[in-house]
């Protein structure tokens, strides 16, 4: 009880503000991740009861097939929609036929994921995700909402209400997470962004707002196509839903390379969504690689690939580093997809993405576990640790991105690169506004010519010429641009 208030007390390690599929999402992701007591408050009285997000991508149901609830996800949809339905443009539900998007929403995605893309609103689902978070321990507390928070050096202050009640209560978090919208009054400011969270997370949150948009336009509003002064060439989508990398300070890449890559024919390249391959696990043939990254660091090991088990299985006796699964896979669709002799490794992180990849096995005479210490170092951000085992060539040679200039340099080019892309975006708005200003005053212009008196009209004078000069005028300046 607060002496000061009057009020209740509650400490929980998270605090989720909103629980409809993202808050419980994370909830339920937390209590598999081992935190547990985290609190999620939803201001309504219980789960969404409009349809709205019906369509689910793949690595949406990957997640939702480590979580467990995947069948039944699967079973839900079936109920009302066909798997493997597509997306057409029509006049009406009774009209004419214009053209087709997506034939089947389903076709070849067994060649780049484990799980399909699915139908499913969201009023279907967040009762499944409701029962999966309660039977896994989840305080799920509706008709509660968040009044205020005050954050400091041990974490967040927050006061909820009860919406049926009108009771207050404090909750000491160590973290709060806002998902409950852009419109959350516990939406962070500016200075809240994690170490390696907006390195890897901004480029493709805007690469993939890009092409939402230029699917809007080219679908449903073509009309604004010529006011568009960022439009993009359409990619297909699994580039998008799987093809996305990530580059930050966790993960050892030596290349930018681009954002999106094609998922066919992606390898091992840190930064990348691991694979997909099937392999032979415990004598079952078929099963998807996906399986082995559950909560924890996988490396994948080749069937020679002795040197890093070892180095690996000396590690996890360092228990100030998280737990390493071994896991020595066979078969040449392996070694094909992923790009590793039988000697490499490939370091994979708990979502999904490659950290670090070795494609030869560690050179002779190289301290196989110092170099995978200081690799798992620099993904969890902690400062490699040198030793007098190791010489600089050998971590050159084996792991270019240890060396902390190459690594510094990336960055700078990086941040450089993320600048380029801001000034680009206001030099390109400054042109949409000006084109917007020249237009008007040509309207503006036209309309006063139309409205002035006959015989005040400049000799030769049409309408219509004027409007086609001034389109043509347009079409021009467009191809310039």
């Amino acid at each position: 009880m607060d002496t000061l208030t009057g009020m209740s007390i509650q400490h929980v390690p998270v605090l989720i503000v909103g629980s409809s599929m993202v808050g419980m999402t994370l909830s339920v992701l937390l209590a598999k991740h081992g935190l547990e007591g985290c609190m999620t408050v939803e201001k309504h009285a219980s789960t969404a009861i409009h349809p709205r997000a019906a369509y689910f991508h793949p690595r949406s149901m990957e997640i939702y097939c480590e979580l467990g609830v995947y069948d039944e996800m699967l079973a839900e949809s079936a109920r009302l929609y066909d798997s493997n339905a597509g997306i057409y443009d029509l006049e009406s539900l009774a009209g004419k036929y214009i053209q087709t998007w997506l034939g089947n929403i389903n076709e070849g995605i067994e060649n780049v994921s484990p799980v399909t893309r699915t139908f499913l609103t969201q009023h279907m689902f967040e009762p499944i995700l409701r029962r999966y978070s309660e039977k896994n321990g989840v305080d799920l507390q509706f008709s509660t909402e968040l009044v205020s928070f005050q954050q400091d050096s041990s974490g967040v202050t927050a006061i909820v209400r009860s919406t049926e009640t009108g009771e207050k209560r404090i909750v000491h978090a160590k973290y709060m997470v806002a998902c409950d919208g852009n419109r959350s009054p516990g939406k962070a400011g500016p200075d809240l962004v994690e170490k390696t969270y907006h390195d890897e997370r901004y480029p493709v949150g805007k690469k993939t707002v890009a092409q939402v948009f230029e699917r809007y336009i080219r679908r449903t509003a073509p009309e604004l196509k010529a006011a568009a002064t960022q439009l993009e060439d359409e990619v297909p989508e699994p580039y998008i839903e799987l093809g996305y990398r990530y580059h930050s300070a966790a993960l050892m890449t030596d290349e930018l390379g681009g954002v999106l890559e094609n998922p066919q024919r992606a390898t091992c390249r840190p930064g990348s969504h691991a694979p997909h391959v099937l392999i032979s696990l415990n004598g079952e043939d078929g099963v998807p690689i996906a399986n082995l990254f559950r909560g924890t660091y996988t490396l994948l090991l080749g069937s020679d690939a002795s040197g890093w088990e070892d180095a690996a299985r000396e590690l996890d006796m360092d228990k100030t580093l998280p737990e390493i699964r071994r896991h020595r896979v066979h078969g040449d669709a392996f070694y094909s997809r992923y790009g590793l002799s039988q000697r490499g490794a490939a370091l994979v992180r708990p979502d999904g993405f490659v950290a670090w990849c070795d494609w030869q096995g560690p050179a002779p005479g190289t301290n196989a576990v110092t170099l995978l210490a200081d690799v798992m170092l620099k993904i969890l951000c902690r400062v490699p640790h040198a030793s007098s085992n190791t010489s600089p060539s050998e971590l050159t040679v084996n792991t270019p991105s240890l060396s902390s200039a190459l690594f510094a340099r990336e960055k700078q080019l990086f941040a450089q690169k993320l600048e380029l892309q801001k000034q680009m975006d206001r030099i390109d708005t400054e042109i949409a506004d000006l084109r917007r200003m020249d237009e008007l005053q040509n309207e503006t212009a036209l309309l006063a010519l139309r409205l002035m008196p006959a015989e005040e009209k400049p000799p030769g004078y049409s309408y219509s010429e004027c409007l086609r000069k001034k389109e043509a005028e347009r079409v021009t300046l467009a191809a310039v641009a």
